[in-house]
């Protein structure tokens, strides 16, 4: 209650901010909404605002890179600490301003066009080692190619 009292938290009804709008505010809080999930932070990242993420059992791939104070301000999952991170935030300017730049830079490496390919190769590439079977790929319904076969008539490179 204090939160809201003080203007540090607005949840208003209704009240919809568009996310561009956002950019301009001190900190954002990524909850989860459905099942455990939450897929603000990667916008957050990107917006500047300092990320107050909720810790939960399920999380998009590059949160397996991000860390806590260094790229996000951590919540309990039932935002049981909410409180004390806001205060922590509002008293560490310094600190806030480096986790800000840390966080613009883990999405540039991370949630840009380049980041998300060189994650999903590699993870690809660490599947396709664990595959102990000889992988085909369709071609027609009736037939089908070895899969380094279809890789090089299509000018895909092959490890």
């Amino acid at each position: 209650e204090q939160l809201r009292t003080t203007g540090w938290l607005d949840a208003r009804r209704n009240h919809h901010v568009p996310l561009a709008q956002q950019a301009g505010y001190g900190g954002l809080l990524a909850a989860e909404g459905h099942c455990g999930f939450a897929d603000r932070d990667k916008h957050i990242f990107w917006l500047g605002p300092t990320l107050f993420h909720q810790e939960s059992f399920c999380a998009e791939y590059y949160m397996i890179a991000a860390r806590p104070w260094i790229h996000y301000v951590p919540v309990s999952y039932t935002f049981d600490s909410l409180e004390a991170a806001i205060r922590w935030a509002r008293d560490h300017p310094r600190d806030v301003a480096t986790l800000r730049a840390n966080a613009q830079d883990f999405a540039a490496a991370w949630l840009s066009a380049a980041g998300v390919l060189a994650y999903f190769e590699a993870l690809l590439a660490e599947i396709a080692g664990l595959v102990r079977y000889d992988v085909a790929a369709p071609v027609r319904r009736e037939a089908f190619v070895a899969a380094d076969a279809y890789l090089a008539a299509h000018h895909v490179r092959s490890n």
